[in-house]
């Protein structure tokens, strides 16, 4: 299975001819529990042929997509696009086939988000588009302490770390990042600390010094022109 990136008018624009031959349902994330902005959790289900027609693959010029849903919203990238996979696999009539796929999401506020499944199929085994939203979606709580604008994928990784009284800047993205810069805040919620950073496209390297600050407990913020991209804490 292969991920790729649809544009939002592409799939607006699919489907327009429903039927039921195929179901998709989630398996995870589990009803009721809880996933946490910037940390990766398995998006899996099932897609099921209910038709009496076998779904021919990919090589049989058939194609299922299909993607999350969160409160009825495809996951956006910063791309524009929206994120998506498809099978490539025959499922014969009656039959089923499993997905699995790891999400790390960022963004929105923390509190209630319903999760489902979104399918379409398309090809030669079928007369028109066929989409289908998974019924057994997930009530899940979700916990940002960041809160910068919609939910989308996570496209940031912040790997830094304190270490010998330094802070090793070790920062990943697929996207470009504009006027990086960090700061450190007391328990106080004082600024005590803040520096301009240089990115090398999505790429954040640097050391900084931090002996001159008193011991304790920190909070460090990454910024840059897009927004907040992360929050970590440091005890020196």
């Amino acid at each position: 299975m292969k991920k790729f990136l649809l544009s939002l008018a592409v799939v607006a624009t699919l489907g327009a001819s429903a039927q039921g031959d195929l179901s998709v349902s989630i398996t995870s994330p589990g009803n009721g529990s809880s996933i946490t902005a910037g940390t990766a959790f398995d998006f899996n289900g099932t897609v099921t042929n209910n038709g009496t027609m076998a779904h021919n693959g990919f090589a049989g010029g058939d194609t299922i997509v299909y993607a999350p849903l969160f409160n009825g919203s495809f996951l956006g990238t910063s791309g524009g696009g929206v994120v998506a996979w498809y099978m490539t696999d025959m499922i014969g009539a009656g039959g089923n086939a499993s997905f699995s796929q790891s999400l790390n999401i960022q963004g929105g506020s923390s509190g209630p988000i319903e999760i489902c499944a979104y399918i379409e199929a398309f090809g030669t085994s079928y007369t028109g588009f066929i989409q289908d939203t998974s019924a057994n979606c997930a009530n899940v709580t979700y916990d940002n302490g960041m809160a910068i604008g919609e939910i989308r994928l996570k496209e940031t990784f912040d790997n830094s770390f304190f270490s010998n009284g330094k802070y090793i800047v070790q920062v990943s993205s697929r996207i470009n990042l504009i006027n990086p810069s960090i700061e450190i805040v007391d328990i106080n919620g004082r600024v005590v600390f803040l520096t301009d950073l240089t990115a090398n496209g999505g790429e954040i390297r640097d050391e900084l010094d931090l002996n001159t600050l008193a011991n304790g407990m920190y909070i460090v913020r990454l910024r840059t022109e897009q927004g907040l991209i992360s929050i970590n804490k440091i005890m020196k």
